[in-house]
């Protein structure tokens, strides 16, 4: 009945209502917060949803119904930002460079109904379920009351604002009107006509009696299925999917042919592509912070991975798992650990994991599960599988991304969809496994990449092809059991690729500088992407700072959670809103990290970067990848596939404006990384000779110019935050190699938490 209804009502609505329609979005003050409201989608424009925006300005939003209309200023501009400021009012800017002041201020946006209504009128815009909306005038205009958090500071960053004024300047100008002044414009005081628009459609007064009421009855019956359908729907599900050591130029999205991943590109397609994501350099701290929403460096791991034998976990702190798990979720680890297991208590089912299939060390090996290390000169070799708590024998013989692919669309399909379900699948792969059998993959998908020359690349990219193929098939068990409407699906690399030394898989983090284990972008600006019915302003590339310590509180906002409840030394920053609405990153800088040993530091502020220090001898901090590029033929990029991918496909059936396969060339376009023109001056600069380094890393993705004798200041100025942040710098946890206590020979030749054990056998 409720899919009749919807088919019945999209095609009765677009029917009935005229070629234009008018919305109008009234904004005002919100006493809750220091600078909120009224962030408008000009984004819509870029789309082509948005025809025509007039502002008209009102000096008392109190007395509006009743004001004069001599007391009204229409702005026939075209206007690309608008905010609120607790002092000074509504913020209006045009395109031209000129601005406004006023008290309250009310939108008016003409819309082509078949790009526009059609959208709107879907899961993927959820203005119904969190703004106020109200159908008036016949069903064919909106008003619409946005309550939105913005950050003021970001005008002067913020892509989407072509004006001429800058932050600085703008304040400046802003000094220079007085408080008479407000809600008259600066640049423009006629008061003029309404838009053309609204008289080029005299159709939009013209509907039948008949029609007016089918559409408002539409309209009323929708609205109520929405409702009805949010309340049976719940808390979002989360599902997120962590890449081990992905490259860069290892996914489609990003601008290379060579490994076809149509699954996760028409993931990235449809969702956001997070360009400016940052991890941690390391597996170990990146799961730290992902898992806590702390820096690493306050919990004094932010030194290098975890090894076998070390007598060293994860500390005392509550993780995303506890939070979702006391908000009534189900929660799945299924896959890589890498957090420590000295005890049971250090496990995942004691770390607030309903479940766990997986592995507790940095790698096994792909089919026998056996991860061998040398330790003290001394080879030691275990079983490394569990199921909970017990080695999961069994499923030996099994390729482990499939295994933990299999293992999460059977804990979908076996899922009670009354409760949500936090699932995070930390893939094994692409990491390495063994010496000796460094790559493992089926040989029959290591066939399909015989266009490559070098033979090990060719292993990889099979690797990479069954990690696609893993997105594949949860995105289609979510679909299949109804939850895919109601779920947030991230997917991201928890560093960057080691293209070269220990435990190096041919990754290619090509064009970005250096490799895993380094703090230049190869090593730390990772693979990443978000998908969800949820995100209203989606199919976008952000260039907006995220880091991973972000995503618990951001995922926290996401469910509902209250952020009152989170622990006060968390780090993260709460980016929900970002996300859905397009709004200005609330995170200004990421202190990438701070090793007080090896005394390696870098911090990311605003659009600058600043490295000091290097990790090992410098010899990672060069340019890798582009050898393993090289191809016995050349392949083109097929959009077809990414299309017709089990993602694609479900996509394309969810989305009512779906995209094009010109769409997904143009944000691949948008999400390539570009490196400086080759006539460009570029000041070479090794952090291991000493040098401190800064980066313009919006416009030098590729730190190739170094601009430290440019701005001093700068300089200055970081260094003094890093000395901020260096106050709150735990030292790392001093450990010990305990082997002869942890040697798996004795717990049946599996690694096994081994203190506080009361048998041999060291159950939980």
């Amino acid at each position: 009945m409720s899919e009749m209804l919807l088919d019945w009502f999209h095609k009765s609505y677009l029917d009935l209502v005229p070629a234009k329609t008018w919305f109008e979005v009234s904004m005002m003050g919100h006493s809750r917060c220091k600078k909120c409201e009224g962030y408008l989608y000009w984004q819509w424009k870029k789309k082509g949803y948005l025809t025509v925006l007039h502002v008209l300005m009102k000096k008392n939003p109190d007395a509006a119904q009743q004001l004069p209309i001599d007391d009204k200023i229409l702005l026939n501009k075209e206007v690309n930002r608008i905010e609120w400021d607790r002092d000074d009012g509504v913020i209006v800017g045009c395109s031209d460079g000129s601005w406004y002041q006023t008290d309250h201020v009310i939108v008016t946006v003409c819309l082509g109904v078949l790009k526009s209504l059609g959208h709107l009128f879907t899961p993927k815009l959820p203005l119904f379920k969190q703004d106020a909306i109200n159908l008036i005038g016949m069903g064919t205009v909106a008003k619409i009351l946005l309550k939105f958090p913005v950050k003021w500071s970001k005008w002067k960053t913020n892509p989407h604002f072509n004006g001429s004024y800058t932050y600085q300047s703008l304040e400046a100008e802003r000094r220079n009107v007085s408080r008479e002044d407000l809600g008259r414009p600066v640049c423009d005081s006629d008061v003029l006509s309404w838009p053309s628009c609204l008289h080029s459609s005299p159709e939009l007064w013209k509907m039948s009696s008949r029609s007016q009421w089918l559409l408002i009855i539409g309209c009323v019956l929708f609205c109520d299925l929405i409702a009805k359908n949010d309340g049976a729907r719940g808390q979002p599900n989360i599902v997120f999917i962590v890449a081990d050591d992905l490259g860069w130029n290892d996914v489609g999205f990003h601008g290379s042919n060579q490994i076809p991943t149509p699954n996760i590109d028409a993931l990235a397609y449809n969702g956001i592509i997070l360009n400016s994501h940052y991890t941690q350099s390391f597996g170990t701290p990146s799961r730290v912070a992902l898992l806590t929403g702390k820096y690493p460096m306050k919990l004094g791991m932010q030194g290098p991975s975890i090894t076998p034998a070390e007598a060293r976990s994860l500390p005392e702190t509550k993780l995303i798992s506890e939070y979702f798990k006391d908000m009534g979720y189900a929660t799945h680890l299924i896959g890589k650990w890498h957090l420590g297991h000295t005890r049971w208590n250090d496990t995942p089912t004691f770390r607030g994991f309903d479940h766990f299939l997986g592995f507790y060390n940095g790698f096994t090996s792909y089919y026998d599960y056996v991860s061998n290390w040398k330790i003290n000169d001394m080879d030691y070799s275990g079983f490394d599988l569990r199921k909970d708590t017990s080695p999961s024998w069994n499923d030996v013989g099994k390729y482990a991304t499939d295994l933990f692919t299999e293992h999460a669309v059977e804990v979908i399909q076996n899922h009670n969809i009354d409760n949500p379900l936090f699932m995070m699948i930390a893939h094994l792969a692409v990491h390495t496994g063994n010496e000796g059998k460094w790559l493992e993959a089926p040989q029959e998908t290591i066939n399909k990449f015989q266009h490559i020359r070098n033979p090990d690349r060719r292993t990889y990219a099979a690797m990479v092809s069954k990690l696609d193929d893993s997105v594949g098939a949860v995105f289609e068990a979510l679909d299949s059991k109804n939850m895919l409407q109601n779920t947030i699906v991230v997917f991201l690399s928890d560093n960057g690729a080691p293209t070269v030394g220990p435990f190096h898989n041919w990754g290619s983090n090509y064009p970005l500088r250096g490799i895993k284990d380094t703090l230049f972008e190869g090593g730390i600006r990772t693979v990443a992407c978000i998908w969800s019915p949820l995100l209203v302003q989606s199919s976008r590339v952000s260039t907006d700072l995220i880091h991973i310590t972000d995503w618990l509180p951001t995922l926290f906002t996401a469910v509902g959670g209250d952020l009152g409840v989170l622990d006060l030394e968390i780090d993260g920053i709460d980016q929900w809103s970002s996300l859905v609405y397009d709004l200005p990153s609330a995170r200004n800088d990421i202190p990438l990290n701070i090793d007080e040993k090896t005394r390696n530091a870098a911090l990311r502020f605003s659009n600058w970067k600043l490295i000091i220090g290097t990790s090992g001898n410098g010899s990672y901090n060069g340019y890798f990848g582009v050898p393993l590029a090289e191809n016995i033929e050349e392949q083109p990029y097929n959009t077809s596939a990414i299309d017709s991918s089990p993602v694609g496909r479900i996509a394309r059936k969810i989305n009512y404006n779906p995209l094009s396969e010109t769409d997904f060339l143009g944000l691949r376009r948008v999400a390539t990384v570009k490196c400086l023109d080759a006539k460009a001056k570029r000041n070479p600069c090794d952090p291991a000779s000493g040098s401190v380094c800064l980066y313009d890393i919006p416009n030098d993705p590729c730190e190739e110019n170094d601009l430290t004798k440019f701005f001093s200041s700068v300089v200055r100025r970081i260094k003094r935050t890093l000395v901020n942040y260096r106050k709150d710098l735990v030292p790392q946890i001093e450990t010990t190699i305990d082997i002869e206590n942890a040697d798996p020979k004795l717990f049946q030749y599996a690694w096994n938490p081994w203190r506080d054990c009361s048998d041999v056998a060291c159950t939980s």
